[in-house]
């Protein structure tokens, strides 16, 4: 784990994721194209929910969008403790993350990391139910397991306690190394957000896990639209969240003013929302591809002037402006430049033979930059009130 951290630290240093009904439909079968095991632990939960997903899904090809591919870079980032090429923001996800796993391994030299693990996950007959790939497996020598999964976006997920998702990879994690119990942790860096759950009853899970699949495979289908939709490749074609779709489009301009019935409005939009900019999404697509969309074409505007060269800029003009008026007018990226300061301050020690790690560093440049920096006026967001 310090290796992990060093790496980490040199390469700073050089640069810088309810029911509103059910439906029963009936559907012909196609053979999948997906790279994922069909049922795997990150499709778990919204098969539970909603079992019909799996076959509104079936001969869908994963297609990854732009959060998709960032992830995905970020996971691997962190499993080789290298930051080069992110930009500040993205560092400093990736570099949390590598400071959370090392407070699980909090000096028992026994402990091993096992990042970017696969697991199984077999029932009692010994037949493969699902496999799936952890982000972080800690195998400490005392025989204790824990397991943490990265999620980079900026909308909280699932409580782990009710993640099936990760209750799938404490199962795999078990069934692999052994043991009683399994320490499950979701971290995600962009929002602080930080929760876990320590699951015991391995068969029970998977008993659950198979029941998940047995409802996926009956006959009569299941189609129960809910917040999942949004993770669904299958949406576009499902009866039940075009029903939604419908609903919401169809109604009447004036809005309730009843706040349960606004609210309940709202619940149902935020399932349509990325649908639309699915559609968005495919027509920009379309009009890459052949030109056109229908009537609709590309337009093209001239993008925003920025100054690439701000030194050059500011010589070119210093006679007439001053320093500091002109660098009143310059943003700067707090985050950038805490990493920078902290990737020099940590080279420095290292070269003055002082050992000082990442985050120490960190917590340095943020003490001589303080008095600078400060915030804008607080965003709102919606969210659901905590009871």
């Amino acid at each position: 784990m310090d290796e992990m951290k060093d790496m980490a630290k040199d390469n700073m240093a050089n640069g810088t994721e309810n029911k509103t009904g059910e439906e029963a439909v009936e559907v012909a079968r196609t053979a999948p194209a997906e790279v994922h095991h069909v049922f795997s632990p990150s499709r778990l939960q919204r098969y539970s929910v909603c079992p019909g997903a799996f076959r509104m899904e079936d001969g869908i090809a994963e297609e990854a969008g732009e959060a998709a591919q960032e992830g995905t870079r970020l996971h691997e980032a962190v499993a080789k403790a290298d930051v080069r090429g992110l930009d500040g923001e993205q560092a400093e996800a990736v570099t949390s993350c590598i400071e959370f796993l090392s407070t699980l391994v909090d000096g028992d030299e026994s402990a091993v990391v096992h990042t970017e693990q696969p697991v199984e996950i077999r029932n009692a007959e010994g037949e493969i139910l699902t496999t799936g790939t952890c982000d972080a497996v800690v195998v400490h020598g005392d025989g204790r397991l824990q397991i943490v999964d990265w999620k980079f976006g900026r909308n909280p997920v699932e409580e782990v306690s009710r993640n099936l998702q990760l209750a799938a990879y404490a199962a795999g994690a078990l069934q692999k190394y052994g043991g009683d119990s399994c320490e499950c942790h979701v971290f995600q860096p962009r929002i602080k957000g930080h929760s876990f759950y320590t699951f015991s009853r391995l068969w029970a899970i998977i008993e659950n896990i198979g029941r998940v699949i047995a409802r996926c495979n009956e006959t009569r289908m299941v189609l129960n639209p809910s917040d999942q939709c949004q993770y669904c490749k299958g949406r576009g074609r499902c009866p039940a969240f075009q029903a939604q779709f419908t609903a919401v489009a169809r109604r009447e301009p004036v809005l309730p003013e009843d706040p349960d019935k606004l609210a309940e409005l709202y619940e149902k939009s935020k399932l349509v929302e990325k649908f639309c900019k699915d559609i968005k999404s495919a027509v920009e697509k379309r009009i890459e591809e052949t030109g056109s969309c229908g009537k609709y074409v590309f337009k093209t505007r001239p993008g925003n002037r920025v100054i690439g060269d701000i030194s050059a800029a500011y010589g070119a003009i210093r006679e007439l402006v001053g320093e500091t008026e002109f660098l009143r007018l310059c943003k700067v990226s707090v985050p950038g430049v805490i990493d920078l300061v902290a990737g020099r301050l940590a080279k420095q020690a290292e070269v003055d033979g002082n050992a000082m790690t990442m985050k120490d560093a960190k917590a340095k440049a943020e003490t001589l930059l303080s008095q600078y920096i400060q915030r804008d006026l607080p965003t709102h967001t919606i969210a659901e009130a905590k009871a």
